[in-house]
């Protein structure tokens, strides 16, 4: 898979409440990358902003105050990128909407209770009904569901909330796990190992090829050594390979 977290920066940014601009901004995206020979993109963002101290609001990435908005034009525009034969990734689950630093650059733990996040979940439960065939798993600790584990190494929410609860059967990813280990100060080998033990499907490495093939050879190791439920791998196997299938 070809990936890649990007709109055309001719693109301009859709009209608020047009789900048909949405989606045309989509498809355009998505006629744009797989131009480019890429096929995966880590976007829409879905992420509801709980006020202006939000950093994915202050960065502008999001597209909404409301969770019903945020749900039709993030969809729209996942929906526009299948039309051209791009796969959509809805990020970041649960939601950064409460979250008022990046994750990128900090240790982020929300105490929102579930009831404050739940409006979050809307764009989510939307995705798994229109079929979206990725969503990436935050960076953030989400005290309510998961006091000691950011979701991309959660199993609370990675498979009781997102598999369980809201029915998703697509490929899991996390968000970029050298910028965890970096913020918390360690290497990134043991977060790849929980996501990998947790059931996220994928691992999002953008740090070095060096230190991805060190994840690789930690986890090949883990896996040999039982490690590694082998259902728990086989599981991913096999969603990794319906989503290469649908391409």
């Amino acid at each position: 898979m070809k990936t890649v977290s990007w709109i055309p920066p001719t693109l301009s940014p859709p009209q608020m409440g047009s789900s048909d601009t949405a989606r045309a901004q989509g498809r355009k995206t998505g006629r744009a990358l797989v131009g480019l020979g890429v096929n995966t993109d880590f976007a829409p963002v879905a992420d509801v902003p709980a006020s202006t101290s939000s950093f994915m609001y202050r960065q502008g990435r999001t597209w909404s105050f409301s969770s019903r908005e945020t749900a039709r034009l993030a969809n729209a525009f996942a929906l526009g990128l299948g039309d051209r034969g791009a796969l959509a990734t809805m990020k970041h689950f649960p939601g950064l909407g409460f979250a008022t630093k990046n994750t990128d650059d900090f240790v982020v733990h929300i105490d929102a209770t579930k009831s404050e996040l739940a409006p979050g979940l809307r764009p989510y439960r939307h995705a798994v009904t229109n079929a979206v065939p990725l969503v990436m798993l935050s960076n953030a600790v989400y005290r309510a569901y998961d006091r000691s584990h950011a979701a991309g190494w959660s199993r609370p929410i990675g498979t009781t909330l997102l598999r369980g609860e809201l029915g998703f059967h697509g490929v899991t990813i996390t968000d970029s796990l050298d910028g965890a280990a970096n913020t918390r100060g360690i290497p990134t080998n043991p977060l790849a190992l929980k996501a990998a033990k947790a059931g996220t499907d994928m691992l999002l490495l953008s740090g070095s090829e060096a230190s991805s093939r060190s994840v690789f050879r930690t986890l090949l190791d883990a896996a040999k050594a039982g490690k590694i439920r082998h259902d728990r791998l086989t599981a991913s196997y096999d969603r990794i390979l319906a989503l290469k299938a649908g391409l």
